[in-house]
């Protein structure tokens, strides 16, 4: 077809058939930023993803990311905020309800953009489903950008993809002593370009695209407090929709940001509440032996795909393809944060 991406051509498996809701921007023509981070986000990290991708999208690039939880999602909204096109690509059919409770996002992706997938429209998510998933991330971006990155991550996947693409690789730097930012970090140590303002993104492509971009847009700090409050409060069913925005301070003393933290802290915490576990024979998805294992790890409280993958000793791919599983069986439901809670 002619609108297929020439880029996509160019990788050595490209999509056979690539099934679009919405209209796909002509990315031979546009300049598209690929968005990666892991889904346990921290707060600053959600704000940074935001706020880069608002700034991106008004300065005239296109937002790709893989709309999952956390860091994908919010990187989406900051498009949508900015009323830009941008693209989800999916590891499943794109008429797949996997993640619903994302499915307003995706929605409004569609409207002014595209949701995309190789997987035929009601496919499921399969096994290796998301590093498939990645390499159009990679194919179709000219940059990725690495936001908060653990060291061991899908995120590097992507990355790798991209460094056998000839692609730029980008990098928030974070706290050496935290994990959730040793990948991100050690790609800085390897040649990653850091990233402090999107000017750092954007400039890299000024001389080939100066008529595309708009750089005052992007010359802006990350740490824009005020466009995450107005993105959160435009998106969170659960905040005000009627509390005033007239600083960056409310009554002189807390910041929005330090606001937002304590709506979203309060969001997140929930009566504590006994479920009976039903016994993993009961539920009828087969007898696989580590998907049984990673069944047995829930208890009453939400636990990460990570902290499986420490107690039980299965790989973190295989832990995430066996969630899935249970997700799909409304066995288990994923909650904000890359955690997971039995029904």
């Amino acid at each position: 077809d002619e609108e297929y991406p020439v880029c996509l051509k160019r990788i050595i498996n490209p999509p056979a058939v690539l099934y679009v809701r919405g209209e796909l921007p002509d990315l031979n023509e546009e300049i598209g930023i690929g968005m990666v981070g892991t889904r346990k986000s921290s707060m600053n990290s959600m704000i940074t993803a935001a706020t880069l991708s608002y700034r991106i999208a008004q300065a005239g690039a296109i937002v790709i990311s893989g709309g999952a939880n956390g860091i994908d999602t919010k990187c989406s909204q900051g498009a949508l905020f900015a009323k830009k096109p941008s693209i989800i690509v999916r590891p499943c059919g794109v008429n797949y309800d996997y993640l619903s409770s994302l499915k307003d996002v995706r929605k409004q992706v569609e409207d002014c953009g595209a949701v995309i997938s190789e997987v035929q429209p009601l496919g499921r998510v399969e096994r290796d489903a998301f590093q498939i998933r990645n390499r159009i991330i990679a194919a179709l971006s000219m940059g990725i950008v690495a936001i908060e990155v653990p060291e061991k991550s899908g995120v590097l996947i992507t990355v790798g993809y991209a460094l056998e693409y000839g692609k730029d690789i980008f990098a928030i730097p974070g706290d050496i002593s935290d994990e959730n930012y040793r990948g991100s970090n050690r790609l800085l140590q390897d040649g990653a370009i850091p990233v402090y303002t999107p000017a750092d993104i954007l400039n890299e492509y000024m001389f080939s695209y100066s008529h595309k971009l708009n750089i005052n847009y992007a010359c802006a700090a990350i740490n824009d407090d005020d466009i995450y409050y107005r993105l959160h409060k435009k998106y969170s069913k659960k905040v005000d929709d009627n509390q005033p925005i007239k600083s960056k301070k409310v009554n002189n003393k807390k910041s929005i940001v330090k606001i937002v933290k304590e709506k979203l802290t309060k969001e997140q915490i929930k009566e504590e509440k006994i479920i009976e576990k039903r016994k993993f024979e009961d539920l009828n998805i087969g007898d696989d032996e580590n998907l049984k294992l990673v069944y047995n790890c829930f208890k009453n409280e939400p636990i990460s795909a990570d902290y499986i993958s420490e107690i039980t000793g299965i790989d973190a791919a295989e832990v995430m393809f066996n969630l899935t599983e249970l997700e799909i069986n409304d066995v288990i439901t994923s909650l904000p944060g890359g955690r997971f809670e039995i029904k």
